[in-house]
């Protein structure tokens, strides 16, 4: 005859708790994954927009120096917020914790003054800022053209 196995309580309940430790372990796992998951998501999500801010900046800093160059207009004139070397700080267009920065250069890579012509911009750099997030654009400037008397 065969010897019968007998099953206790207590080799069950230690049965039930391994797979229930194995259980916990792999729903941390998942939700360690999911919290990274989501935090990659909110950078990429920040960068982009720090990177839209930066360009918004671009764009907003030439038309100001358009409109400076009709009438042969120094920087300050536009920008003035404008301080030395002749950076304008904290442009804040779109509200919150985002802003942008802007420097104005002239065909040599030098940074310009305030006080510099708006005929010499030949780029303007934009740090966008979104969130503790940095990005920056940089663009060049057609030269400009004397207006006619």
């Amino acid at each position: 005859m065969a010897a019968k196995r007998r099953v206790t309580k207590g080799s069950t309940l230690a049965f039930s708790l391994i797979i229930l430790a194995m259980m916990l372990t792999i729903a941390m796992g998942i939700a360690s994954v999911e919290l990274i998951q989501k935090k990659n998501a909110s950078s990429t999500q920040f960068s982009v927009q720090a990177y839209q801010v930066a360009d918004g900046g671009t764009l907003y800093a030439f038309k100001k120096i358009d409109n400076a160059r009709k009438t042969s207009a120094d920087i300050k004139s536009e920008f003035s917020t404008c301080t030395f070397p002749g950076d304008v700080k904290d442009v804040v267009e779109f509200g919150g914790d985002t802003s942008f920065d802007l420097s104005f250069y002239d065909a040599d890579g030098l940074q310009l003054g305030c006080d510099a012509s708006s005929m010499d911009v030949a780029n303007i750099k934009s740090v966008g800022r979104f969130h503790n997030t940095v990005r920056a654009v940089n663009i060049g400037v057609e030269a400009a053209t004397p207006p006619t008397p």
